[in-house]
């Protein structure tokens, strides 16, 4: 089994702690459902995650189901090697025929590879997967997320390494999980002169190979990734005081010059100390075999840079310890904010505030948000070219809300223009409702605005410390004045990137701390990214996901 991905150098950087963000294949909402609960019948591992595959893919199950029934080895395999995903298979055709090494020596012909990615039950992450090379026959093997520990994890110049084997898993990992970032937690991977080896690490996936469904892989595809230092530890939005560390890696035909990718290839490998490659034949029986065969009962240890054996495994070397040396990230945003953009109406109202129809009329436009109860009733400013609302609703009958949306216009930028970002006046607005048990649920009361620049909720997240925040901001008319003379010049920036750094250094020198959680939205108002400053100033994007 082999690829190669080329690396090219970049400048020096400081080390610590590397974060890994992948923006390659589509989001998905698969797996949570697909693969739980199962009793690993052979039923179960070809009947599930089927649906939209392509026929190549549909191909190779049906040959895995012929195998089965000479003998009846897929369940076995399921709990051991975990469910395909049939539907999120990576396929690439053109694949130089290397049959007997894992170098890159041609014997001439080309085959289709298929990358199946294999999931265990109750799993969040792909754990393996099953390679297949379909020619005159389809040749099956599979391979373990911790193979790689049987590669060096040092530059090979005609060999796959740890850290290119990685970089395939966490493809997978991405384009079945949607997940954007990965923590890796074996130092030994993606390695660099700057970092010594040391720290946590992380990985940025830049190029979008597909979108939906299977993922054909052409010749002139472009992928690249690239790992990034966080000395200080906060949330990496790789610019700031995050530093490039000089690894990046590039496939396919990048804007750098053609770069060749070696893809994982059946029976492409031995593991160190012996053993031979499985190759699962073509056209014959027999089950699914392992690319790199080991014994589960012996131990594997290391030294150094590459991996030994304590005792001899004739005829199998031992089996590297389960699992990768990664793991996703944790989402940055809470379940309120992950779940937000699957509201379809709250979504099209605010995406209607959003539009330039709206935010170009001289007036304010509002909606007060019951989210369990639609249409939301829509409130609209009287006097023109006034920054003003009336919510006297707000106070009828004892009704609680879940929050309220509004727009800032700006008919004639920039004499006529509020705000691009929410005003003190919001801010102050939104504690007196807290403050008066107007919140529904108040872990998650929220306000938001769509402005000229960009549409914003802010959020509370921290019940105790928002409290005290809105308590201190709305104390007095004396308070509330001052908050607005102290802020109302710093937030009126024609500059959306002043604007957000400024109103997060507000809450920072109010001590709101983690009480209050600003988000910015796309112009559709269905993807969030949370808002926060860097431990040396700068705002960090953490996207929602």
């Amino acid at each position: 089994m082999c690829f190669y991905l080329f690396k090219r150098p970049a400048a020096f950087v400081f080390s610590f702690i590397i974060v890994i963000f992948f923006f390659s294949c589509k989001k998905t909402s698969l797996l949570l459902e697909d693969v739980s609960n199962k009793t690993g019948n052979s039923k179960d591992f070809f009947s599930y995650n089927v649906q939209d595959a392509d026929p190549l893919v549909m191909k190779v199950l049906t040959e895995v189901k012929r195998r089965n029934e000479q003998s009846a080895f897929i369940e076995q395999f399921a709990k051991s090697n975990g469910y395909a995903i049939w539907n999120k298979s990576i396929i690439k055709k053109g694949v130089k025929n290397r049959r007997k090494t894992n170098s890159f020596q041609s014997s001439g012909g080309e085959d289709t590879m298929i990358y199946i990615p294999l999931v265990m039950e109750d799993s969040l992450s792909v754990t393996g997967f099953i390679i297949a090379t379909i020619n005159d026959s389809i040749g099956l093997s599979f391979n373990r997320a911790s193979y790689y520990q049987f590669l060096s994890f040092t530059d090979t110049e005609n060999e796959m390494n740890a850290s290119q084997y990685a970089g395939f898993m966490l493809m997978l990992d991405r384009c079945v999980f949607g997940h954007d970032k990965y923590i890796v937690t074996d130092p030994r991977l993606f390695k660099s002169n700057s970092d010594n080896g040391m720290g946590n690490k992380l990985l940025i996936w830049k190029n979008n190979i597909g979108s939906g469904g299977n993922y054909l892989v052409g010749d002139d595809v472009c992928e690249e990734w690239e790992i990034w230092y966080n000395p200080d530890g906060d949330a990496c939005n790789c610019s700031g005081d995050e530093y490039l560390t000089g690894e990046t890696y590039t496939t396919g035909d990048c804007s750098t010059g053609g770069v060749t990718w070696w893809w994982p290839i059946s029976g492409g490998g031995t593991a160190p100390g012996g053993g031979t490659p499985g190759t699962g034949g073509g056209g014959g029986g027999g089950d699914i075999p392992p690319t790199y065969p080991c014994n589960p009962n012996l131990p594997l240890s290391f030294s150094g840079s590459s991996p030994t054996n304590n005792v001899d495994p004739n005829p199998l070397p031992p089996c590297p310890p389960e699992g990768g040396g990664w793991t996703p990230a944790p989402n940055p945003c809470d379940t309120y904010m992950q779940a937000l953009p699957n509201d379809a109406y709250f979504t099209s109202i605010f995406k209607y505030l959003n539009n330039p129809t709206v935010i170009n009329l001289d007036v304010e436009t509002g909606f007060l948000v019951i989210r369990s109860a639609v249409p939301y009733q829509q409130v609209t400013g009287v006097d023109i070219n006034s920054p003003t609302i009336n919510w006297t609703n707000l106070a009828a009958g004892g009704i609680k809300y879940d929050g309220f949306l509004h727009s800032h216009y700006c008919p004639d930028p920039p004499t006529k223009c509020l705000s691009g970002i929410f005003s003190p006046l919001d801010v102050i607005f939104m504690t007196q409702l807290y403050l008066a048990g107007k919140a529904k649920d108040s872990t998650n009361f929220f306000i938001g605005v769509a402005s000229r620049d960009n549409p914003y909720i802010l959020k509370v997240t921290n019940t105790t410390k928002f409290r005290r925040f809105a308590e201190k901001i709305s104390a007095s008319s004396k308070a509330v004045k001052d908050f607005q003379a102290d802020y109302n010049p710093k937030l009126i920036s024609a500059n959306p990137d002043n604007n957000e750094e400024n109103f997060l250094k507000m809450m920072q020198e109010m001590n709101a701390g983690t009480g209050l959680t600003l988000f910015r939205g796309n112009k559709d108002c269905n993807q969030w990214t949370k808002l926060s400053l860097s431990g040396t100033g700068g705002v960090v994007d953490e996207p929602c996901f």
